[in-house]
């Protein structure tokens, strides 16, 4: 009977140690399929929010672009509306029509220049006061000229006329400023 029991205590070591054994290599492959599941999900994420950074950065640049130009296209409107007063007033001309479009085109670009504070930086939020204050000043001298009536053939001209010259200067340098700034921010967020 000992032999007996030898083999019968053999077989009950040897089937706990099989499901022992079955136990820890289940538990060891739970864990490493664990593991590598939590490390699926962790780089998924980063993943996603990578591309989440990628398609924002994307899309302010977009804004950005576009909300500048409108500033731009607006500035352009409204210096070509104000040479054509000037060469109006010059010329002793009608330039009642002038005086409605440098209005219109002046709100157009105050609009557009509020429009960048919703998208930064400062560098260009500042840009753009500092254009809007210039064309403030510009269509202010213009509309004060046109209303005293002020042409060639009075005294007051060469005054009024130095200061067109002056404010548009003033006007086209707060652009050159601008679009300098738009084009730093505009190339520095394409590199990141």
């Amino acid at each position: 009977m000992d032999e007996a029991h030898a083999a019968l205590y053999a077989a009950i070591i040897g089937f706990a140690a099989a499901i022992i054994g079955a136990a820890v290599g289940g538990w060891a492959s739970w864990r490493a399929a664990r593991h590598s599941a939590d490390a699926a999900v962790r780089a998924a994420v980063e993943q996603v929010k990578g591309q989440a950074k990628t398609e924002h950065d994307h899309w302010v640049r977009q804004e950005r672009r576009r909300a500048y130009g409108e500033v731009t296209d607006a500035f352009q409107k409204l210096a070509t509306s104000m040479k054509e007063l000037d060469q109006a007033l010059s010329r002793e001309r009608p330039y009642s029509e002038h005086l409605q479009q440098i209005q219109q085109h002046h709100m157009t670009l105050i609009l557009a220049g509020q429009a960048t504070v919703m998208l930064g930086p400062n560098a260009i939020v500042d840009a753009a006061k500092t254009l809007t204050q210039a064309a403030r000043d510009a269509v202010a001298c213009r509309l004060r000229i046109a209303e005293l009536g002020l042409g060639p053939g009075l005294s007051d001209w060469q005054t009024a006329s130095e200061s067109l010259d002056s404010t548009g200067v003033s006007f086209r340098r707060s652009e050159a400023r601008f679009a300098g700034a738009c084009q730093r921010v505009l190339l520095a967020s394409a590199d990141s």
